[in-house]
């Protein structure tokens, strides 16, 4: 307990991914678990032309992630990967303590609402966020 009787926050190891709470549609949300901790972010998103295109941000806190990134129809459950990237846009990569990557993510996938994977390269999610269709 704290000086005036309040709890003392402490900090847990998670083992299974991140899900947003309250809004499912947060812009951000925090992960960790045994091998990495850090932030996944989308800092914006549209549809154009039958593709979901987002703009997410990586930051590692601890540890090390080599990551891909995955979409998940809401109401299917139909796994898309993402498209080959354009020039610009965010690769398959490495992040480590103190960095981050940012950059645009595509898929072609119908309309609809979306769970955006942060997956590590061996296929277990880290976190997800959600983007309406």
């Amino acid at each position: 307990m704290g000086a005036e009787g309040t709890p003392t926050p402490s900090r847990t190891a998670r083992t299974t991914p991140s899900v947003a709470t309250g809004d499912e549609f947060a812009n951000s949300i925090a992960f960790e678990n045994d091998r990495v901790a850090g932030t996944f972010s989308i800092t914006d998103s549209r549809w154009e032309s039958g593709d979901l295109v987002v703009n997410v941000t990586v930051a590692v806190d601890r540890g090390s992630i080599s990551y891909v990134f995955l979409a998940m129809d809401m109401p299917t459950g139909n796994i898309t990967l993402a498209n080959p990237p354009q020039a610009g846009d965010l690769q398959e990569g490495t992040v480590d303590t103190g960095e981050s990557v940012s950059g645009i993510l595509r898929f072609t996938k119908n309309r609809d609402d979306t769970q955006v994977l942060l997956s590590d390269t061996g296929g277990r999610t880290i976190t997800m966020l959600a983007v309406k269709g």
